[in-house]
């Protein structure tokens, strides 16, 4: 109903129809918003937009004078100038005078020389200033165990703000909306990548004059080696299913490790103020005892069906932060989001350093 097409539109964020989401492959986004494309390259999308892509100018910042004049203060803004469906200048952040701006075409002109690839999807978001390039990455299926697959894309995220930089990262889940945005900001930010394992492989700040060189030959670099990077994840994630978590106390271990006790009030704190934040505290661990209570159920037999390894602990820990935690937000607003998106990635840490 239109109700719901419209919360999915505001869970997605994107920038009016600026988003494209091949579906041949991989099936369509949860949203079902945008376009859908076969095979196609980074421009060629980029040409389906009717609407036109963001283009960002940076413009000098005035202050007022004495004398009801104007002067320049040295600094910036960052304007993303009007499109067709939107015709005023918009601006989306500020910055310094060494702020070097990488348009969105330079960025998909690169993508098409080096990675040589159809793109996975290819989404603009809030006013423009946010963009995201998804690609399969070489043998990006991943089989554990006997029949359950992970895909790895190669991703692109870029901020054309101040705010967010330009990043590459390998994700084991497709960027298609603000939430998925958000949750790779969150795994590149916790866990770098040495192109053997979801994360940031590389992230360059815009005040380098050589950023678009550089994200271009890491671009080529991650494609050329993907390959081999993907062979050693799917060792990895075939390692944790055949891995045992058959001890009660393993698992203890295990969970209490990914949801950790609440931080203990320290003694030096003010005495009138300790019973209200002790409050507080034991509010957070009866959350966190909830938590841990809800993966025992899952993992032992509540949940998916899996066995009693590592790999159906991870899963278990998927599950629940995805489709079972209580939000106020829409429950099908995203997949995986902001905390959830943590938690995950703390449950792949402690899980990897169990198995080695």
């Amino acid at each position: 109903n239109q109700s719901q097409k419209e919360k999915q539109k505001m869970a997605v964020n994107g920038f009016g129809n600026r988003i494209a989401v091949r579906e041949d492959i991989n099936g369509a986004a949860w949203h079902k918003l945008g376009g859908f494309i076969g095979e196609e390259t980074a421009m060629g999308t980029i040409e389906k937009f009717s609407d036109g892509i963001p283009v960002f100018e940076k413009v000098p910042t005035f202050i007022p004078t004495e004398n009801e004049t104007y002067e320049a203060d040295g600094d910036f803004a960052i304007v993303r100038l009007p499109t067709k469906d939107d015709p005023k200048r918009i601006k989306v952040g500020n910055c310094t005078a060494k702020y070097n701006i990488v348009q969105p075409t330079d960025i998909a002109e690169s993508f098409d020389k080096n990675v040589s690839q159809p793109i996975e999807t290819l989404i603009f978001l809030n006013r423009g200033e946010k963009m995201a390039v998804t690609w399969a990455m070489p043998k990006s299926e991943i089989v554990v165990g006997k029949d359950d697959v992970v895909k790895l894309f190669g991703t692109v995220l870029a901020g054309f703000d101040a705010r967010v930089s330009v990043s590459l990262s390998m994700l084991t889940f497709r960027v298609v909306c603000e939430n998925t945005f958000n949750a790779a900001i969150g795994v590149i930010d916790n866990k770098q990548s040495d192109g053997k394992t979801e994360g940031r492989v590389w992230m360059g700040r815009h005040n380098s004059p050589n950023i678009l060189r550089d994200l271009s030959s890491w671009m080529k670099h991650v494609q050329s080696t993907a390959e081999r990077e993907t062979s050693i994840l799917e060792n990895l994630f075939n390692k944790m299913q055949s891995t045992p978590v058959d001890n009660k106390n393993v698992l203890k271990s295990l969970i209490e490790q990914i949801y950790p006790d609440s931080k203990k009030l320290p003694e030096y704190y003010p005495q009138d103020l300790r019973f209200e934040k002790e409050q507080v505290i034991e509010k957070e661990q009866a959350k966190i005892e909830t938590d841990r209570m809800a993966i025992e159920g899952l993992f032992g037999g509540q949940g998916i069906a899996i066995d009693a390894t590592a790999w159906g602990l991870f899963n278990c820990v998927s599950e629940y932060e995805c489709h079972h935690r209580l939000s106020k937000k829409d429950k099908n607003s995203s997949i995986v989001f902001g905390g959830r998106s943590k938690t995950m990635n703390d449950a792949f840490s402690v899980i990897s350093n169990y198995i080695k």
